[in-house]
C-alpha cells in the first residue's frame, strides 16, 4: 500500500506545470498547478522556503517586483509571503493593491483591512472605511465612529505619531 501511495504521488508530480516563477528569488519559487487544476508555490529546496499544498484556486504577485503573492481558496483572498508563509489567511472578499501609496486594501463584508508591501504590516479587516493617503499624508482609517490611523502592530490608534501606514513620496 505504501509503494501505491508513492507511485500516485511520484505521478502526480510529472504531470505539474511550471506557469511562472519569482525572478526576485532567481526563479527558485514558481507556481504550479497539479492534474486536479489547482495551484501551488514551490520552491525547489530553498532552505528558507515552505513549499505551499496544491489547494489554491488561483496565484498571482501582487504586482511586478513586489515579493508576496495574492491566493484564491474556494472564492475567498489571502496573502503569501515569497517564501510561501501565510501572512493573510484565505478569508477576505478582495484585495486590491495601491501602487501609489504601497497600501494593500483587503476587504472582508463591509470591513477593511490593510497590509503594508514595505514590510509586511497586516491590519486586520475590522475597519469601517479608510481615506488612502496622498503623498506625504497618513492612511485614515474609521472604526466605531472614531477616525484614527494605524499604528505599527495594525491596530487602530487616535494618535497620529503612532501611525504606520503612510505614502512618504509616492512611489514604489
Amino acid at each position: 500500500m505504501n509503494n501505491e501511495n508513492s507511485s500516485k504521488t511520484k505521478e502526480t508530480e510529472e504531470t505539474i506545470e511550471t506557469l511562472w516563477g519569482n525572478a526576485i528569488h532567481d526563479l527558485y519559487s514558481v507556481v504550479k498547478k497539479n492534474e486536479d487544476g489547482k495551484f501551488a508555490l514551490k520552491f525547489n529546496g530553498a532552505e528558507d522556503s515552505t513549499d505551499t499544498d496544491y489547494v489554491y484556486d488561483s496565484i498571482w504577485p501582487i504586482a511586478f517586483g513586489i515579493d508576496y503573492y495574492i491566493v484564491v481558496k474556494d472564492g475567498k483572498k489571502g496573502i503569501l509571503s515569497s517564501t510561501g508563509q501565510t501572512l493573510v489567511h484565505c478569508e477576505m472578499d478582495n484585495i486590491e493593491f495601491e501602487p501609489f501609496n504601497d497600501i494593500v486594501v483587503m476587504e472582508k463584508g463591509d470591513k477593511h483591512g490593510y497590509f503594508l508591501v514595505t514590510d509586511g504590516t497586516v491590519a486586520p479587516a475590522v475597519f469601517d472605511e479608510e481615506i488612502l493617503p496622498g503623498v506625504g499624508d497618513d492612511l485614515i482609517v474609521f472604526k466605531d465612529g472614531k477616525k484614527g490611523y494605524v499604528d505599527k502592530n495594525g491596530n487602530f490608534t487616535e494618535d497620529s505619531d503612532e501611525s504606520w501606514f503612510y505614502c512618504d513620496d509616492g512611489s514604489l
